[in-house]
């Protein structure tokens, strides 16, 4: 298991946070997903290899767009 650290555009509303958690969330692999709206900064942990593409997906379909992946 690893930490992944994703930085994300942000906006401030509750709906935009619980999308974006529920569409990581979904991606197998992901687990304890983690927003910090103030930063951007979004972590998770993964408990298997993570696609990449399925990552910045989920994070497109929640409405936001990753601006760097750690």
């Amino acid at each position: 298991m690893r930490t992944i650290e994703l930085y994300v555009n942000t906006g401030t509303c509750e709906h935009c946070h619980r999308a974006l958690f529920t569409e990581l969330s979904a991606v197998p692999g992901v687990w304890r997903v983690r927003l910090d709206a103030a930063s951007g900064r979004v972590t998770f942990q993964a408990l298997a290899p993570v696609d990449r593409a399925e990552i910045e997906a989920a994070v497109a379909d929640a409405g936001f767009e990753l601006r760097a992946w750690r």
